[in-house]
């Protein structure tokens, strides 16, 4: 790591530091029991890692916490939700991890903070994709909000193409 001046006496301070951004991933669906990835850039949710429901990572990137809130929730639920990735020049996808989480007929618009601890790393140069998957289908078509916060490692930006 590079530091701008600095000895004993005086902090260091990284030229290139990390720092925290934020992604919004609010969509409108049924998502029944299907396994459905959220989106980055518009309000359409995928079903596979791609598209909209995919961000390339310029950079080394940390996933900290996500917080999720639905509508109108008519039923009891656990809701896994997944991190995934896709390495530069590959057609497959890497499980990174997943969490769960309870929601019930008392969830409506509650904020639910999901803590992935720093735990889930994601290599510069991949396409990554978040999913949720819940165990009974509690509505019909609700509003679906998310905000992933994310630790972003800008030193180690990408300087080039990847190619196979």
């Amino acid at each position: 790591t590079l530091y701008w001046g600095g000895n004993a006496h005086v902090s260091q301070h990284p030229i290139a530091p990390k720092r925290r951004v934020y992604y919004h991933h609010n969509f409108y669906d049924d998502i029944g029991t299907s396994t459905v990835y959220v989106p980055w850039t518009t309000g359409l949710e995928g079903f596979t890692p791609l598209g909209s429901a995919a961000q390339l990572f310029i950079s080394d990137a940390t996933l900290l916490k996500v917080f999720f809130t639905v509508d109108d929730v008519s039923g009891d639920a656990t809701v896994t939700m997944g991190l995934t990735y896709r390495a530069p020049a590959s057609d497959s996808n890497v499980a990174v991890a997943t969490k769960t989480f309870d929601i019930d007929t008392n969830s409506d618009r509650d904020v639910i903070m999901v803590d992935w601890s720093g735990t889930a790393a994601i290599p510069a140069g991949s396409l990554v994709g978040i999913y949720l998957d819940s165990s009974a289908d509690v509505g019909g078509n609700e509003w679906y909000n998310l905000t992933s916060v994310w630790e972003i490692d800008m030193s180690t930006e990408l300087t080039g193409s990847i190619t196979s």
